[in-house]
């Protein structure tokens, strides 16, 4: 993991990106702070991971994702090589374009860089220049480019606020403005943030949220060593509904409630599965 972080500091304004996946039942306490000793920044993802087509066939393991969005390598061995060799295909990170016009190096380096700011201004300057019409097309849709950037992260952050999701709201405005900046055209990311940060749930969601990830992370700690024994798991299973039901307690009317309920069901319909039937007895 280390070399992950060496690699992600290095390469992550060129396109590459670095996410880990922990498989473990420690609590989110405990995964922050080995985080924390190993001095490292990496997102770490605590769920999904179970339910998706990324079957480990050992630990640790890792997938390498190419510029086409398919897995070009799975092992414990050879991903630097795989990923560094994937990266060289993106030249133009995000942008879509395999080549760029001269004028337009310096606002396709400022895209793929994630400053989305510089990148439409330089490429403003383009488009208002004596340039080939080849060039121009490449001007405008770049701007288009950051354009639709703009629109994601607003539309995601309305979507969220209406779902919400505040501090992820929160986080897209946030981004908003980090990259593209103020526009005096646009909304106000800095506007935006603020307002949202002043609303009286914020702080309420952002703690359910993180106690949802806590009981969970404690839920799957009791499935750990059940191994094949359905008594085990059965045990597990009453176990984990009762720590997830304690949480729906103290988080009545937040946004988390449904996944945990989710939860609760779904070790409720395993538990039925595995336990024999009175017929069958």
């Amino acid at each position: 993991m280390r070399r992950w972080e060496e690699l992600n500091k290095e390469y992550a304004n060129k396109g590459l990106r670095f996410f880990t996946a922990y498989s473990g039942g420690h609590s989110l306490e405990a995964i922050e702070a080995k985080m924390k000793e190993l001095s490292l920044t990496l997102p770490v993802a605590t769920d999904g991971y179970y339910s998706t087509r990324f079957v480990a066939p050992s630990l640790c393991v890792v997938w390498v994702i190419g510029v086409d969005g398919k897995v070009v390598h799975v092992g414990q061995e050879g991903w630097e090589d795989a990923a560094l060799k994937e990266l060289k295909k993106a030249k133009y990170p995000g942008l879509g374009m395999d080549k760029i016009a001269a004028p337009l190096e310096s606002a396709a380096k400022a895209f793929g860089e994630g400053n989305l700011a510089l990148a439409d201004k330089l490429a403003e300057a383009v488009s208002d220049g004596d340039f080939e019409d080849s060039v121009l097309d490449q001007a405008q849709a770049l701007r288009k480019r950051v354009g639709e950037r703009r629109k994601l992260l607003e539309s995601r952050a309305d979507t969220e606020e209406v779902c919400g999701d505040l501090d992820l709201a929160l986080a897209c405005w946030k981004e908003l403005g980090a990259r593209l900046g103020e526009n005096e055209y646009e909304r106000s990311p800095k506007e935006e943030a603020a307002r949202i940060g002043k609303l009286a749930d914020l702080d309420k969601e952002r703690k359910a949220r993180r106690a949802f990830i806590d009981a969970r992370q404690k839920c799957w700690a009791c499935f750990e060593r059940v191994g094949n024994s359905k008594p085990k798991t059965v045990a597990a299973c009453d176990k984990a509904t009762a720590l997830m039901k304690e949480y729906l307690a103290a988080n009545k009317d937040r946004r988390p409630v449904g996944s945990a309920q989710e939860l609760i069901d779904y070790w409720a319909a395993w538990k039925e599965e595995l336990e024999p039937r009175k017929e069958d007895k």
